[in-house]
């Protein structure tokens, strides 16, 4: 009992010292990417989906408010809404090179009035970048229900939570250095008749599509 003792105040005594490291390591941003560099490196085009440009910026759909710049200080924020003809979908990537760059929809969302009724993780089967586990929530405002499928890419992968994202984060920022660059992604059907294996079937292609047009980055 005594020499266990001894290794779980030896083990604690490690963590408090990481700890205490991560507390005073300064919050160096890196190199820095621009918004336009972001948005040629995700995808205008995903299978038969095609993006639907904005008047003002023909590079995204729509342009995220300046307190999102302000509060998550990104590379940039890439709204943009695909449609086949027969279906549509809002996506929005965020990218940046800080794990405060990427938050949780349950809070920002809520934030813009939707009303969260549910969640739970799927594991996406893609074409090239082998399983992703996503979150998917169910969420209700003024316009009717929405379905929103969204995941994290961190340094060492995919992640469903923004939890799992900062885990994987801090453990890496710690031991490795600051990681280069990370992404948000957020897929959000516009009906109420769509279904969810089509929301992550355009999810799968999207993250495909994201890695090829990013040359493996993104």
């Amino acid at each position: 009992m005594e020499v266990t003792a001894k290794r779980v105040l030896v083990l604690s005594s490690v963590l408090i010292l990481f700890g205490v490291a991560a507390l005073v390591q300064p919050r160096s941003r890196g190199s820095w990417k621009s918004e336009q560099w972001v948005e040629g490196a995700l995808p205008t085009r995903v299978g038969d989906f095609i993006m639907k440009p904005s008047s003002q910026d023909p590079a995204v759909s729509y342009k995220a408010t300046p307190f999102e710049y302000e509060a998550l200080r990104p590379f940039g924020i890439v709204g943009r809404i695909f449609d086949n003809g027969k279906r549509e979908y809002d996506s929005s990537a965020v990218v940046g090179n800080d794990r405060d760059c990427f938050h949780d929809p349950n809070f920002c969302m809520a934030g813009q009035y939707y009303n969260i009724s549910g969640e739970h993780m799927v594991q996406l089967e893609t074409k090239t970048r082998g399983v992703v586990p996503v979150s998917v929530m169910s969420a209700e405002d003024n316009d009717g229900k929405r379905l929103v499928a969204f995941c994290y890419l961190g340094p060492h992968g995919f992640h469903p939570t923004q939890d799992s994202l900062y885990a994987d984060w801090f453990w890496t920022e710690l031991l490795l250095g600051k990681p280069k660059i990370g992404a948000y992604y957020r897929f959000m059907t516009t009906t109420e008749s769509d279904t969810e294996a089509n929301l992550l079937d355009f999810a799968k292609a999207y993250l495909d599509a994201a890695k090829a047009t990013s040359k493996g980055e993104l």
